[in-house]
């Protein structure tokens, strides 16, 4: 590979004038494949016609200074490391009727620095292509993306895929938008695994103000990251989910998988399983995924609803791969205040609480340290397995002591109530999905 450095007549060079190099784009600029190596902290700043053409340009500390209009054109790669304070979609050209897979890979590089980068996208439907085991959205660490458009997966036939990934990074917040996957579009019926935004051991990430909707598996998934090994080791940490939607998922609104300290909030997960599903299909999932354990504590959800999924809306199983012996050996700190769910199951999980929820139905199996305050709970079965369950200052039709009940005490209507929810809880225990998200 040819490197170019600094050769045109289309370039003004200012050298020696500050601590930075500059470099003035004045108009168009094609590289002819070719690449444009930047010495390490210079600044490149483009005049109002100054733009980029047909190769690549590699950064070290790099800054850019251009105005919010596109300054990259056809063919360009962007790689290395930049200094951006800004960084603006314009830049790149963004299209509603194209393939804007490379110029978001692009944006995300100039992302790519130890300083704090904002990055702006306006307002439109941009399509991206899937990339297998990845995502065409990449993100390094240190981002604020505020983010006014809808970002929509084409349709594909991976099994693994996410619209956005968050893999081992640190300090991302994606405030705003929309992420639409290719349920409706999937082509074949392999795999559960197309996710809206998979964070995998990051840590201090927060998402708010978004929708998560039509994706292959999850809306979010919270997963352990593979650590220097390709192990899944790394646990996410320090989640905040605030003003977020995940609705008409195929697998689930939202799963966690491996994370610890998640606040949740103000969010709403539903209809997951409408118009496909693959089970178990809840709205919230709880469950581990690696058979290692201790990767789940300390998450708590307040002023959320979970309704209308055709699995469970709230499913917490965290502990069950330690099995009915050892569950009771980590304490998982779940608690639940101010929410709204319909059909909901706890089972192998040391330490949830719900205070002040609206519960419609309610199955606590194998379980410890469970507790109701001032919640409205129309149906609540627990077994007899199950230790140390407290309800305190709640109210709701029937407060049950065990799965068998004679017919006289609930009536007919509670009967087949309960065999519905039986039945449902049976598919999720009898089709639990061993997965490897």
């Amino acid at each position: 590979m040819r490197f170019i450095f600094v050769l045109f007549l289309n370039l003004t060079v200012c050298v020696g004038l500050s601590a930075k190099d500059v470099i003035t784009i004045n108009n168009r600029l094609d590289l002819r494949g070719d690449t444009l190596k930047l010495k390490k902290g210079t600044v490149v700043r483009f005049a109002d016609d100054g733009i980029i053409v047909n190769g690549m340009v590699i950064g070290d500390s790099s800054e850019i200074l251009a105005a919010k209009r596109q300054i990259f054109g056809e063919n360009v790669t962007i790689g290395g490391t930049w200094h951006n304070k800004s960084v603006y979609g314009q830049w790149m050209g963004l299209q509603e009727n194209a393939d804007n897979t490379q110029q978001f890979r692009n944006l995300l590089v100039l992302c790519t620095g130890d300083n704090m980068t904002h990055l702006y996208t306006s307002s439109g439907i941009y399509p991206v292509h899937a990339i297998y085991n990845s995502a065409p959205l990449l993100f390094p660490s240190n981002v604020y993306w505020h983010n006014l458009s809808t970002i929509r997966i084409l349709p594909c036939s991976y099994t693994h895929y996410s619209i956005v990934l968050l893999h081992r990074v640190k300090n991302v917040t994606i405030d705003g938008g929309s992420f639409v996957g290719d349920v409706n579009g999937h082509i074949g019926i392999e795999g559960e695994w197309g996710h809206g935004i998979k964070c995998g051991g990051s840590t201090n990430i927060t998402l708010k103000n978004l929708t998560c909707s039509y994706c292959w598996g999850d809306g979010i998934d919270l997963i352990e990251g593979r650590d220097n090994m390709n192990q899944p080791t790394i646990v996410c940490n320090k989640i905040t989910i605030d003003n977020v939607k995940c609705l008409h998922n195929r697998r689930q609104g939202m799963s966690i998988e491996a994370a610890h300290n998640v606040k949740v909030s103000n969010s709403e997960f539903a209809y997951t399983g409408h118009p496909f599903m693959t089970k178990p299909a809840a709205g919230l999932d709880i469950e581990e995924w690696n058979a290692d354990g201790h990767k789940m504590n300390y998450l708590t959800f307040k002023n959320c609803t979970f309704h209308n999924n055709v699995g469970f809306d709230m499913q917490s199983e965290p502990n069950w791969k330690m099995g009915r012996e050892e569950y009771r050996k980590f304490k998982n700190n779940i608690s639940f205040e101010l929410c709204n769910m319909d059909s909901c199951r706890v089972t192998y999980t040391n330490g949830i609480s719900f205070t002040d929820c609206t519960i419609q139905d309610m199955c606590v199996h194998f379980s410890n340290d469970v507790s109701f305050n001032n919640c409205k709970i129309e149906k609540l079965i627990k077994s007899k397995n199950d230790s140390a369950v407290k309800i305190t200052s709640c109210k709701g039709k029937a407060f049950l002591s065990s799965y068998a009940l004679p017919m006289g005490f609930v009536g007919m209507p509670t009967i087949i109530g309960l065999v519905l929810f039986a039945y449902k809880y049976y598919i999720n225990e009898n089709d639990r999905h061993y997965n490897n998200s």
